[in-house]
């Protein structure tokens, strides 16, 4: 996945992030502290960061999922949560694509969510899907101007927090 992305963004350093780039990562995440919000309700801690890093959906194993972060000048520019195979054989998913708020509106999100479905396609995957929070308006606008449609509606249930509706979005590919 990564090579095939360096060849499609050669602007951008783009590595696996673990755990010893979680703080490089939370700095990213503490310029988008609106989505945050508007999504858990508070802060990003280094807690969700590494959940995010590292946290995988039921059935899925770690060879299918990379937590990718794009650099530029060795700053954080965007992190990419992809998944393979899920949530059935012939789709990646999309779990998060987060570009830093002060470079947003640049086309950058444009270009890593374009450059993740050729790298899909070449794998020989057909569709992409991701799930928005239903409330978060401005990220549907963004899937919908790449082409993708919702598919359905899903309640996500977060244990003691309310339950999050969100959309699920998809694109043939």
């Amino acid at each position: 996945m990564i090579p095939a992305l360096q060849t499609q963004l050669p602007q951008y350093t783009i590595q696996r992030v673990a755990a010893p780039q979680v703080d490089a990562v939370m700095a990213l995440y503490q310029t988008n502290l609106a989505y945050f919000m508007l999504t858990d309700e508070e802060p990003p801690s280094r807690e969700h960061c590494l959940e995010d890093i590292r946290g995988l959906p039921p059935g899925l194993e770690p060879w299918q999922k990379s937590f990718i972060g794009f650099w530029s000048e060795n700053e954080p520019v965007a992190v990419l949560d992809f998944l393979t195979g899920y949530p059935d054989a012939t789709c990646c998913w999309i779990g998060l694509l987060l570009v830093h708020q002060g470079l947003q509106g640049q086309g950058i999100g444009r270009a890593i969510a374009e450059a993740a479905e050729q790298a899909a396609v070449a794998k020989g995957y057909n569709r992409m899907g991701l799930g928005v929070i239903a409330s978060n308006t401005n990220a549907i606008a963004f899937w919908e101007r790449l082409g993708y449609r919702t598919v359905r509606h899903k309640q996500v249930e977060r244990g003691n927090k309310p339950a999050w509706d969100v959309l699920v979005m998809e694109k043939p590919l």
